[in-house]
């Protein structure tokens, strides 16, 4: 595990963690202001959970499979806990 966190190095996982923050500031505020947050609460929970993973030094790994989640969905969708292909 900790061998995957050398390709995704510090910076990198620190710039998704300020990401995910944001994300979730900004994903909280369209919940106050929707009728439908139903809807919203899988995201709002898979961005808590990116976080805890960055937490727990497992960010970037599949929590389907524990594979490396390729670098371009990290990008593209930083709260991501799987790969495309598991999703």
């Amino acid at each position: 595990m900790r061998d995957h966190h050398r390709i995704l190095d510090e910076a990198f996982i620190a710039a998704q963690r300020q990401r995910l923050l944001a994300e979730r500031a900004n994903h909280s505020s369209a919940i106050d202001r929707e009728a439908r947050a139903d809807e919203q609460m899988p995201r709002a929970a898979a961005i808590e959970r990116a976080l805890a993973k960055i937490a727990d030094g497992t960010y970037g790994l599949s929590d389907v499979t524990g594979r490396p989640i390729p670098m371009d969905r990290l990008r593209a969708v930083p709260e991501a806990i799987c790969t495309l292909a598991e999703e």
